[in-house]
């Protein structure tokens, strides 16, 4: 506000903030990401062992998740609790099925919607993954049905914390924060409300144009980090591999988070250094790269 007073008093609050926010990023953002490097290595250890590090260090070092990794976004936290559900999910379906895990599956999913709303996105479709394990599917619709109502009732549990917040903060439970995005900032507050007012939250028809810029604009996916395209090679290598659940479940996500941000008023989510609303479908599309190792090294 040209106010030198005002600057001074801003710097020293700032100062005194520092410590904590320092704090929160290391445990909301770095600890998250390194999780979710080693979790995405265990598992591509198992699909192909040997390549697991690889895997990991490609998602980490060729993409925006580590930029991401020391920002206090919720981005990496999110992205680390939507893959933990899919691996969860994988495990369980190389045994006989196991409903205490398929329960705390969906604890997770809801959780993670908690972090980021979008990922409902990935939640609904990892639903759909839980519920038709490949022993359940050949008993009939009955254990389906069970797989179901236990998935769902584990979202719900996980969304709770979300529930309670809103009927803390806005008064009921059906409120989110966006509704009360600051659309113009004033001096001593905001001057007006409803940034996200347009559409759903901000989301709207999908748009041809957004899509190109997301992906091979300076700053899109493809442009940006050539080595997700292997990713999406990965996938189709995966289904030629006969881990067809996986693929489309994969693909399913990537395809969905992509869909929602080409609606979005904001796809890049402003000066961003890359398209960080997908960052929740990198590591499903990481995973898929231990495929793209095996097959063609020196192009990955």
């Amino acid at each position: 506000g040209y106010d030198p007073d005002r600057a001074v008093r801003v710097k020293a609050l700032l100062a005194d903030q520092a410590p904590l926010i320092w704090a929160l990023g290391l445990l909301g953002s770095v600890l998250p990401a390194v999780l979710l490097l080693l979790l995405l290595r265990w598992i591509a250890d198992r699909w192909h062992p040997g390549l697991g590090t690889a895997t990991a260090l490609s998602l980490g070092m060729g993409t925006i998740v580590m930029t991401f990794a020391v920002n206090l976004f919720g981005h990496m936290l999110a992205a680390f609790v939507g893959f933990a559900v899919f691996a969860l999910l994988w495990r369980e379906r190389q045994a006989a099925p196991r409903l205490r895990l398929v329960l705390a599956a969906g604890l997770l999913a809801g959780l993670a919607v908690v972090i980021e709303y979008p990922l409902a996105l990935a939640g609904a479709v990892l639903g759909l993954y839980a519920v038709f394990h490949p022993q359940a599917t050949r008993q009939g619709p009955g254990p389906l049905a069970s797989r179901a109502a236990v998935y769902a009732a584990g979202v719900i549990a996980g969304v709770l914390p979300l529930l309670a917040y809103n009927r803390w903060a806005f008064g009921a439970i059906g409120t989110m924060s966006y509704d009360n995005a600051v659309d113009r900032q004033g001096f001593t507050g905001h001057d007006t409300l409803g940034l996200n007012s347009g559409g759903f939250f901000g989301i709207t028809m999908p748009e041809p144009r957004v899509a190109l810029e997301l992906l091979i604009s300076p700053r899109g996916l493809f442009a940006l980090t050539p080595v997700v395209v292997m990713g999406v090679v990965g996938v189709v290598l995966l289904h030629r591999r006969g881990m067809r659940a996986e693929a489309w479940t994969i693909t399913a996500i990537a395809l969905a988070f992509f869909v929602y941000d080409t609606g979005y008023w904001l796809p890049f989510g402003g000066g961003s250094p890359g398209p960080r609303f997908l960052i929740p479908l990198l590591p499903f599309l990481g995973v898929a790269l231990v495929e793209s190792w095996k097959r063609f090294p020196a192009t990955t």
